[in-house]
Parts: structure tokens; C-alpha cells; sequence
């Protein structure tokens, strides 16, 4: 969903992934902005609907250690000026 919508994957940070959309190649930011969106609705239905994540949860030993366990996700959305790339030290 992401690479569909102009977006594209910078780096995973641990449980989370940060995925970031710019304005450019002609790309106004109301668009880039509405891509980002649209890619967080097509992820969330496509993750809703997923047989495979409905079976993993269902499964028993999983209930049994976390009951009532369903997948959930969180979103965060930033618009605006960002450091890119990898900062600290030459240690």
C-alpha cells in the first residue's frame, strides 16, 4: 500500500516501521498528505481481512496466554521539516 502511494520505506525501529512520503517528482503536498492517508486505510483494511492474522489469533494457546488477543496498530502522521538519515557520533 505504501509503494502504491508514493510512499517508501526508510527503516525498521524495532516494532514499528518508518515510512516516509515527500513532495516531489511534480507532487504537490495536499498529495503526498492525501497519499499517506490513503495508504494507512488500504493497509488497515488489507490487515482486517487477512485470514492468516484472523487464524494466528484465534488459535488457542494464544488465547489461552492472552485472551481476547487481536492484532491492533498504531498510525502517527508528521507533516513538516525532518533530519533524515543516521546521526550521532563516529564511536
Amino acid at each position: 500500500a505504501v509503494t502504491d502511494n508514493y510512499g517508501f520505506p526508510n527503516k525498521n525501529i524495532g516494532d514499528a516501521f518508518l515510512l516516509v512520503w515527500k513532495p516531489n517528482k511534480g507532487k504537490q503536498v495536499q498529495e503526498v498528505g492525501d497519499s499517506a492517508l490513503r495508504s494507512l486505510l488500504q493497509t488497515m483494511l488489507l490487515l482486517s481481512s487477512s485470514e492468516d492474522l484472523s487464524r494466528i489469533g484465534r488459535r488457542k494457546d494464544i488465547q489461552e496466554r492472552l485472551p481476547g488477543y487481536r492484532v491492533h496498530l498504531g498510525f502517527g502522521l508528521h507533516y513538516g521539516w525532518a533530519i533524515e538519515g543516521a546521526i550521532g557520533s563516529q564511536e
